[in-house]
């Protein structure tokens, strides 16, 4: 599950290695994952999808629980811009469940981006599926 992945185009399964980046099991969280742009690119909005497990109907939401019944799901995480000389944390969320987030922020013209996997609500790997960035 390569890093490539998040910007092949597709936010859904393609086959069994071409739809997500999983950050090694074997390493703590939290663990990070990076893009760099062609060239200096003004953004103010990042797209983030995360793996929610649609395809196991297993999966659900259960009533009085202290979060969302998908383990795999990216928890707690932030997303940093970096303009050629510092990171700036553009967005930092807690307690997320849900599949895709959107961030609107400032234009900032941008060399990378870098979202940082905290913690999920139990994996032991981080996983995005895709990331969009404009």
């Amino acid at each position: 599950c390569s890093p490539a992945n998040v910007i092949n185009g597709h936010s859904r399964i393609l086959d069994a290695k071409r739809y997500e980046w999983v950050s090694d099991p074997k390493q703590p969280l939290p663990q990070w994952l990076e893009l760099t742009f062609k060239k200096k690119t003004e953004i103010n909005f990042v797209s983030i999808v995360f793996d929610t497990d649609m395809t196991n109907p297993g999966t659900c939401w259960h009533a009085g629980s202290k979060g969302p019944g998908v383990f795999t799901c990216v928890k707690d995480y932030s997303v940093e811009v970096f303009d050629g000389n510092k990171w700036i944390c553009v967005a930092d969320i807690q307690e997320n469940f849900m599949r895709k987030r959107s961030h609107d922020f400032d234009t900032i013209t941008a060399e990378k981006l870098r979202i940082h996997v905290h913690s999920t609500w139990g994996d032991a790997s981080a996983r995005i599926m895709e990331i969009r960035a404009n």
